[in-house]
């Protein structure tokens, strides 16, 4: 009979676990993948023909594709090359650390059937997929612990800036914390981390300043993706195109006075809460014998995308690169530190695997895109089905009556 300590003993990994890892994510990647929204089939094609800009990088590279006409059908194509190709990166970085120990692949299942990562695949089209693959690759060369590490890093994360702002509260503060994890030394580490993080800061502050298309340039653009797009593009994300950050504040301050952006933040907000400080508990309990240091960087690096809400409301984008920052920082304290597997093991028993794996496969949040498979999921399917059936049983007694 499996006890509490089943992960205890180190074993050699059936070859059945990867098949089981692979099928899982095909099934949360087919179940959550929805047609995409306008809005980021919309801003795949902005592009730097008014002069540098932020989000242009994407659609200039694939300006072979985008000009003359972009179909909606070949939007499709790339929106859903997109997010597989993050997707497929972040896979293959969590198994390589995770595959050797079951405790691992366990937490790799939790990692697949997680709330962030069916949110990325439902999110299909927008650019936060790439950023990912640029945060995975940065972490990557981190993990060589040479000398260019954190210029490679660096190199990467600008790549990501340039490809969308978001990557700044997104994943820098997830690769500067693994900077600073992965050093031979404190001073080594802080300096690393500092290289990154300054360089970043300084790049987007340029990105967001020189960057800014002035309103003639702005609608000049709008008009040439209009006349480009095969398809009615997104109106709202052609004005946050040409909107300052001062302007999105100002705009996003009105939507947070609605009643229907805190419904979102009960329901989604909520939960992601919650998903996000599982990761955070089990990352502190990995780190159990590390410095306080070490743990608030990792914690703050942890809940940084959150902060994207002060100017946003997708929360469960934000959400979601938090969960998803908490499983990479997992996996790296597992694959640098041999004490972390066994931490690992403590916490990790078979009951709490399986409340987590089942609160996984019950709970979800509003898709980015269209589609409503949430409403079958916690807390979507209480809110939905409640009333209902008290309706029924309140008209069912009057008709008694």
């Amino acid at each position: 009979m499996l006890g509490p300590n089943v992960f205890k003993t180190s074993q050699v990994i059936d070859p059945i676990w990867v098949r089981i890892a692979v099928l899982l994510t095909a099934l949360v990647a087919f179940v959550h993948v929805n047609i995409p929204y306008r809005f980021a089939l919309t801003q795949i094609m902005f592009d730097y023909s008014q002069g540098w800009t932020r989000r242009g990088l994407v659609g200039t590279l694939l300006h072979p594709i985008i000009a003359p006409t972009f179909t909606l059908q070949e939007a499709y194509y790339v929106a859903m090359a997109i997010t597989a190709f993050g997707g497929i990166v972040l896979w293959v970085f969590m198994w390589r650390r995770l595959r050797n120990d079951l405790t691992g692949v366990f937490l790799m299942l939790l990692f697949v059937s997680s709330v962030g990562f069916a949110i990325h695949w439902g999110a299909v089209g927008y650019l936060d997929s790439l950023l990912l693959a640029c945060a995975v690759w940065a972490i990557c060369a981190l993990e060589r612990g040479k000398w260019w590490g954190s210029f490679a890093a660096l190199a990467l994360m600008l790549l990501a800036i340039s490809i969308h702002e978001n990557a700044l509260p997104y994943f820098v503060p997830t690769v500067c914390f693994v900077a600073y994890f992965c050093a031979s030394s404190l001073r080594r580490g802080i300096l690393n981390a500092a290289v990154v993080f300054v360089g970043c800061a300084i790049f987007t502050y340029v990105l967001l300043t020189v960057g800014q298309l002035a309103p003639n340039e702005s609608e000049a653009l709008v008009e040439l993706i209009r006349t480009r797009a095969e398809f009615e593009p997104h109106n709202h994300a052609l004005a946050v195109g040409g909107r300052t950050i001062l302007e999105n504040f100002h705009h996003f301050a009105f939507v947070r006075s609605t009643s229907a952006y805190w419904t979102w933040v009960v329901f989604d907000g909520v939960l992601l809460a919650i998903a996000t400080s599982i990761t955070i508990w089990i990352n502190l309990n990995l780190a159990r014998s590390r410095p306080i240091l070490t743990k608030v960087l990792m914690v703050l690096a942890i809940v940084a995308p959150w902060s994207l809400n002060i100017i946003a409301y997708d929360i469960p984008r934000f959400g979601a690169a938090s969960i998803l920052c908490g499983f990479m920082i997992a996996a790296v304290q597992i694959s640098r530190d041999h004490g972390a597997i066994d931490a690992l093991r403590h916490i990790l028993t078979l009951p709490v695997f399986l409340v987590l794996l089942l609160l996984n496969v019950f709970s979800g949040t509003q898709p980015m895109n269209t589609g409503k498979v949430h409403i079958y999921r916690l807390p979507y399917a209480v809110a939905n089905h409640v009333p209902l059936w008290m309706a029924e049983a309140t008209q069912d007694r009057q008709n008694f009556d």
